[in-house]
């Protein structure tokens, strides 16, 4: 008797929530929640793309650790665009489609230092 086990893979949703943080030296910090149809107990991997050009993106890619949050240091005062999709650890990768756009705009955080007299 021959048992035929087929695994297929199963095309996770894209990444929902995309979110930011800036701290105070204009780094930001990204955050997004795995998708909603992610049953599977397995680990994730993920890709952000940005690009500061709207009109005709020239997109930068990014590899995530399995970790839904990403920092990146972009430049300061420019308007960006950011997604993210995900896929299981599996070879080859199944990726989602990329996550909604999230919108943001980096502003540079100015300290003033103040001398007690």
């Amino acid at each position: 008797m021959i048992f035929l086990f087929l695994f297929s893979k199963v095309k996770p949703g894209p990444p929902v929530n995309l979110s930011h943080t800036q701290t105070i030296e204009a780094e930001l910090i990204l955050h997004w929640d795995d998708p909603p149809d992610f049953t599977d107990t397995g680990l994730l991997r993920y890709e952000v793309r940005y690009s500061f050009n709207t009109t005709n993106p020239a997109w930068q890619v990014v590899s995530a650790p399995t970790e839904p949050r990403l920092s990146l240091d972009l430049k300061p005062r420019l308007n960006y665009t950011i997604q993210v999709r995900c896929s299981g650890l599996e070879e080859p990768p199944l990726w989602s489609e990329w996550s909604e756009s999230h919108h943001i705009y980096l502003d540079k955080v100015l300290i003033r230092e103040f001398n007690a007299a």
